[in-house]
């Protein structure tokens, strides 16, 4: 019997956060208005652990490098720290995916009341909710990305960002 084992590769995740930040700063249409909008970003691997009773649950370690395989979870939270109630739909935050990790379908925090979450495939030109349409393949007509090729994620606020007000969002990637 012969085992192959394939190298496990590092991929650093600060870079991504570091952009992540970066994006988030600069993309969002509230921090262009004030300053007052700031943005956490958490990193953390998700673990399937079996439990006492022998059911399966998912366990969170914060990490800064991952491997190949690896379920990596970012949580952001915009938190308003001014005293402007900035209007539905002008709080917009703006992440890439990341080079190196793929996208997991349904991971995102999901469209609502609250807040419209929307995909891109084609460098952040353009985002819709799934299915998200890029050219097909043979030039002509269009076709559905596959979630795995999405390499931006954005969220718009459709409710009252009031100040002290927090909101979490939260998007799942494999490592490649």
């Amino acid at each position: 019997m012969t085992i192959d084992i394939a190298p496990r590769v590092r991929v650093r995740l600060l870079p991504m956060l570091a952009a992540a930040l970066l994006i988030a700063g600069l993309a969002g249409q509230a921090w262009a208005q004030a300053d007052d909008i700031s943005f956490q970003v958490e990193i953390f691997r998700v673990d399937l652990v079996r439990g006492d009773d022998g059911e399966i649950g998912e366990r969170f370690v914060p990490v800064e490098e991952a491997i190949p395989g690896e379920v990596i979870e970012y949580r952001v939270t915009a938190v308003n720290e001014g005293d402007i109630i900035y209007r539905p739909g002008t709080v917009v935050v703006t992440l890439p995916i990341g080079e190196g990790v793929a996208y997991l379908e349904d991971s995102a925090t999901p469209s609502s009341d609250r807040v419209v979450t929307e995909f891109s495939a084609d460098g952040g030109a353009t985002f819709s909710e799934p299915p998200v349409l890029v050219a097909g393949d043979d030039g002509d007509g269009e076709r559905a990305a596959d979630p795995a090729d999405y390499d931006a994620i954005r969220w718009t606020f459709q409710v009252p960002f009031e100040p002290g007000q927090e909101e979490e969002l939260v998007y799942r990637v494999e490592v490649q």
